[in-house]
């Protein structure tokens, strides 16, 4: 068998030295293979899967395309395989309200305030849900206090005018709006409502009407309300 300086040639058949390197590289191979399996037996046991996760995620995507029925579906899973998840419960609560189903919607916002009094999307849930019951002095109170826990929500301020003008409370409505329309100036709208609630007149005599180019209305927001004191009776809220 010829060889040049360690170097094999055309008439050394490669089946002569491939045994031994093959065998290296599957031994290699089934080593790595092993290792991997390890890992992934350790991120499982270290991490394992939450369904109910996914099954939020999906719920949170049927709702944003309008799919309430597959929306509250999924929610309600995710909240039967995890009761004390409270973004599940929140979540369904949103859900309900937007299809109209405020006396329930209310029931879940209130568990969750019990849990967590300072939730602000809980408070603001169920200020929307007290709205659409009816309750408007309910509703007010709810949002003033969600207004209390984040001050820089312009979609809170809004929707806190809007109650404020539906029960009649022209001079709270406009500087709930001007407080909305000051954090995100992109609101349009808001600038004609002002223009004709402030072309109504504030109530009462002698109070001013404030100024459309004010830039900012200062408010000190109230302390949120303890909502374990704005819930009535079952039996007068009914589904």
């Amino acid at each position: 068998m010829a060889r040049s300086r360690g170097v094999v040639t055309s008439s050394e058949s490669p089946s002569a030295v491939s045994p031994r390197k093959g065998n290296l590289a599957w031994g290699l191979l089934a080593a790595a293979a092993a290792a991997l399996v390890t890992v992934s037996a350790l991120a499982r046991e270290n991490h394992p899967a939450r369904p109910e996760v996914d099954l939020l995620t999906r719920a949170k995507v049927l709702w944003a395309d309008g799919d309430l029925a597959g929306a509250e579906a999924a929610a309600r899973e995710s909240l039967k395989n995890h009761p004390s998840d409270l973004s599940a419960s929140q979540l369904l609560g949103r859900i309900l309200l937007d299809a109209g189903r405020a006396a329930e919607s209310r029931l879940l916002f209130t568990e969750v305030l019990k849990q967590d009094p300072k939730n602000v999307q809980a408070m603001r849930g169920l200020g929307l849900a007290y709205q659409g019951l009816g309750q408007l002095e309910l509703a007010a109170s709810c949002l003033s206090g969600a207004t209390g826990l984040a001050p820089k929500d312009a979609r809170i301020w809004r929707e806190l005018g809007l109650v404020q003008k539906q029960k009649g409370d022209t001079w709270g409505a406009m500087s709930s709006l001007q407080e909305s329309l000051s954090l995100d100036p992109a609101q349009a709208d808001l600038t004609a409502l002002i223009s004709d609630l402030a072309s109504a007149g504030p109530e009462g005599p002698g109070r001013p009407v404030p100024a459309l180019a004010t830039p900012k209305v200062t408010r000190t927001p109230g302390a949120p309300p303890d909502p374990t004191q704005h819930f009535p009776k079952p039996a007068t809220y009914g589904r």
